[in-house]
């Protein structure tokens, strides 16, 4: 079961950087992103830049993406399409091999497979029955936090939020104490100073043990959403100790036609469904994605 667990753990995060991207039209990235901010902002000024950033963005779509695992010689193409709040699917492959990965997410369920996991199996939960899971006290990265580790997050000003705090010359950082049964979380959230976009988002638990970070940088600003993306995003996830980098070469903003089988579950012959809120969890100290480093080789 561990296996399962950190397998979860490790590619929602991955799953949620992919949306790293730039403006199809390379005439867009000529023009200069808005300044919301003319000095040392206020909280609540974080807080509107941050919406303000993402209010525009209902779906993401790329064919042009890759993911660069740390130890990993070789790079992943993958593909990835999101259509706010829940529907995901990014699939990646080698070139070479064909599919070795696929992850999604729709109104009821998620799922995630990987071609070298062992046990094989294509694990899923409901996303209800995932919220009162024993497995969740092993994962305290939701699904929901696939879309916000692209930047495109919605601050509640009304939540438990502290700062802004000076992080360096050119950016500050807000803090956002997150409750759970399962256990509070600790979001940290750095933004420039000066055009408001996300740089640096690191997760903690109650132990103040960091679970994961996605940095994020090169961003393009497209003014016909009025967005700023990232064009590279690199995500460390220490439990799992797999670090990797995905970049997106081409990108599309609310352009996206998908059929109802883009958000279905596959299936696939020798991987059977594995409910994850039906595995009893033991330790999370078993750590099987050390292997999928160098899968590939």
């Amino acid at each position: 079961m561990p296996k399962y667990c950190l397998v979860l753990f490790s590619v929602s995060v991955l799953f949620a950087a992919s949306g790293a991207a730039c403006p199809r039209v390379q005439e867009q990235l000529l023009q200069p992103a808005p300044t919301p901010f003319s000095g040392t902002p206020t909280l609540t000024e974080v807080v509107a830049a941050v919406n303000q950033n993402s209010a525009a963005v209902r779906q993401l779509h790329t064919d042009e993406a890759t993911v660069k695992i740390e130890g990993v010689p070789m790079s992943l193409r993958a593909n990835l399409a999101i259509e706010r709040p829940r529907h995901i699917r990014f699939r990646a492959d080698t070139g070479l091999t064909g599919a070795e990965m696929d992850l999604g997410s729709n109104n009821d369920l998620f799922w995630i497979w990987i071609k070298q996991s062992k046990p094989p199996a294509v694990l899923f939960a409901r996303h209800e029955q995932f919220a009162q899971s024993p497995v969740k006290n092993m994962i305290p990265i939701e699904p929901d936090w696939l879309v916000e580790a692209l930047g495109l997050m919605q601050l509640d000003p009304n939540s438990e939020l502290e700062g802004p705090y000076p992080y360096n010359t050119d950016h500050v950082e807000i803090r956002q104490q997150v409750r759970r049964p399962s256990g509070d979380i600790t979001k940290r959230i750095v933004v420039h100073g000066r055009y408001g976009w996300i740089v640096l988002q690191e997760v903690y638990d109650a132990q103040q043990r960091l679970l994961a970070s996605a940095q994020a940088s090169g961003h393009q600003y497209d003014p016909n959403h009025k967005v700023s993306l990232p064009r590279t995003v690199d995500i460390k996830l220490p439990p799992a100790q797999i670090a990797f980098r995905l970049t997106v070469n081409e990108f599309l903003i609310n352009q996206l036609n998908a059929s109802t089988q883009l958000w279905t579950m596959p299936q696939i012959n020798g991987y059977p469904p594995v409910d994850l809120t039906r595995v009893q969890p033991r330790s999370a100290d078993e750590r099987p994605l050390r292997r999928l480093r160098q899968p590939w080789r």
